[in-house]
């Protein structure tokens, strides 16, 4: 009895921690408190829990894990020779991303082992898209509340390396930012939340049912609604191809070749969709209009000369100095791998990208919660090929999407075996 009790207490402990991890990703992932932001916190936390139930944590580590560590040894070694950044900032480079990598790698392995872990983090991970969706709503329409809210609690944010639009910015997506306080991220949430959505709406069936069938309903239709709002282009068509999920039990060949039909009708109507939807929202400008006009074109340009030039060890400052005086990254997860990591470490990336997919591919072809998280992982990943934001510059919440994904496989594949 006592055994149980204190197994019981574990459990509750870990989904404590879950939670707490999904409100600092979606959240508080930027906040500061004194020298350390939130994730630093939540770090420490992580690795004191693992260090004190090590008993109870496997460490048992696939090839992906491997490569990545390979891949942030070398990146290491690339930075300090090109002298990219200083001793300070090689210190928060472990400690600040790296490490947080590790324990939050040994701990979502572990805790996603069990099937009942796996349903409570999508739902903890639906219940707030839902909010965030809502938010994202509210502030397309200026809500008060909304703004002053949002304004309050991301006053002094810094995210990322995408940066931020201040509250009350006229470009017409300038501001949505959801609850996650950045407008790129908000797109890959609001993506690759949706085949979570279909499968509680289609194959959920343990308690509650009829509860999650409704939210998810709502989390899908609002987030649907938010991306078209939001206009971040890449999610939206993520958001749109994953729309075909509710009318389809398995993707096939055909469901692909209809949403590349459907892509190429939209695009040869181009012009005439754009005024038909801004006619529709009332609105002079909208974003996807710039995807003919090849912002970035100046970027992609200059970009074999520095691959000419710095192609064994790249470095991101030799970047910024060679395709000076433009100042943006390009915006592709293979290409900043190449600038982070030169040539050996863009080898070690490529490979583990085509683990990854192997991954996706198996999970697809599996039944049930591992098909749609296979889904949701490589929704999220897509947006990294026109982002910064990735496992090049380090994030966190993919490596939680491929953990579920793993064990959800692992799982399957046991059930079935």
């Amino acid at each position: 009895m006592k055994l149980q009790t204190i197994n019981l207490v574990r459990s509750t402990y870990f989904k404590v921690l879950c939670t707490i991890f999904v409100l600092a990703a979606l959240i508080f992932y930027s906040f500061k408190v004194g020298l350390f932001t939130v994730k630093h916190l939540f770090a420490v936390v992580l690795f004191a829990t693992i260090l004190l139930n090590i008993g109870k944590f496997i460490f048992r580590f696939e090839l992906g894990f491997k490569l990545y560590g390979c891949l942030i040894i070398y990146h290491l070694l690339v930075i300090n020779f090109n002298g990219d950044v200083s001793q300070i900032e090689v210190f928060d480079l472990i400690f600040g991303k790296y490490l947080i990598w590790l324990v939050t790698y040994i701990f979502f392995f572990n805790f996603f082992s069990a099937y009942s872990n796996q349903i409570f983090f999508i739902k903890i991970l639906l219940f707030f898209a839902f909010i965030n969706s809502l938010v994202t709503i509210l502030q397309f329409f200026k809500v008060p509340y909304v703004w002053n809210f949002t304004n309050l609690l991301f006053s002094s944010i810094t995210y990322l390396d995408e940066g931020l639009v201040e509250v009350g910015d006229t470009v017409f997506n300038g501001s949505l930012f959801g609850i996650v306080g950045n407008v790129v991220y908000n797109g890959y949430l609001l993506s690759a939340i949706l085949p979570f959505c279909i499968y509680f709406i289609k194959n959920y069936s343990g308690r509650n049912k009829i509860f999650y069938l409704v939210l998810s309903l709502l989390v899908f239709a609002t987030s649907v609604i938010a991306l078209v709002m939001l206009q971040q282009r890449t999610a939206l068509m993520i958001g749109l191809a994953f729309l075909f999920l509710l009318f389809v039990k398995k993707i096939s060949i055909s469901t692909l070749a209809f949403c590349a039909l459907s892509v190429l009708v939209l695009y040869f109507s181009y012009d005439a969709v754009l005024d038909g939807v801004k006619s529709l929202l009332n609105v002079e400008y909208l974003r996807i209009e710039d995807l003919k006009d090849m912002d970035r074109a100046s970027v992609y340009t200059l970009i074999p000369g520095y691959l000419a030039k710095y192609y064994f060890f790249g470095g991101i400052s030799n970047y910024y100095v060679f395709i000076h005086p433009i100042a943006i990254l390009p915006h592709n997860i293979f290409l900043n791998s190449f600038i982070y990591f030169g040539l050996i470490g863009f080898c070690i990336f490529f490979y583990l990208t085509v683990i990854m997919m192997k991954t996706v591919l198996n999970g697809i072809k599996s039944d049930g919660l591992a098909y749609f998280s296979a889904l949701a992982f490589f929704g999220y990943w897509l947006n990294g090929l026109t982002h910064n934001l990735s496992i090049v510059t380090g994030d966190i919440f993919i490596w939680v999407l491929y953990l579920l994904l793993f064990q959800t496989k692992r799982l399957s594949k046991n059930r079935y075996a």
